[in-house]
């Protein structure tokens, strides 16, 4: 028996990590360079770095965007099946699946051991250069 996209993909895992995974930078957003260079600030270090004779390196040009996403998915769920209930979902193309089993942890009440977290599955979805983004993520960005 087949199963439903909507049983493999749980939920959107929506995580700092997982933002620097979509953007392609951990909590950076570099702007352009040529914005950069025009600015007041670079054009006075780079005044007083050539007056001490040294080198001003340029600028880095913007991050490139990875097209890449989390999601929670079911313990069972194969790399084929999430990648075929993403592309029917959403209507993208998938170039990558990788998974990661996260382990139940310890919780703790006070001093006493209070049970455990649940255990559950991780997917990060990389979609093709040329496919189009997921829209439930765009605004979050």
């Amino acid at each position: 028996m087949k199963k439903m996209a909507q049983d493999i993909i749980l939920a959107p895992v929506i995580t700092e990590k997982s933002f620097a995974l979509m953007s392609g930078e951990k909590n950076k957003v570099r702007r352009d360079p040529k914005e950069v260079m025009k600015s007041e600030r670079y054009k006075r270090r780079a005044a007083k770095a050539e007056a001490k004779g040294e080198k001003i390196r340029e600028p880095l040009p913007p991050a490139p965007v990875l097209k890449k996403y989390v999601f929670k998915v079911h313990p069972k769920a194969t790399k084929p099946e999430i990648a075929s209930a993403v592309e029917e979902l959403f209507g993208v193309e998938v170039k990558d699946v990788n998974t990661i089993s996260i382990k139940r942890k310890p919780k703790r009440l006070g001093y006493r051991p209070a049970g455990y977290t649940a255990a559950w599955k991780k997917a990060i979805v990389t979609l093709k250069p040329g496919s189009k983004t997921i829209e439930f993520f765009e605004g979050m960005n």
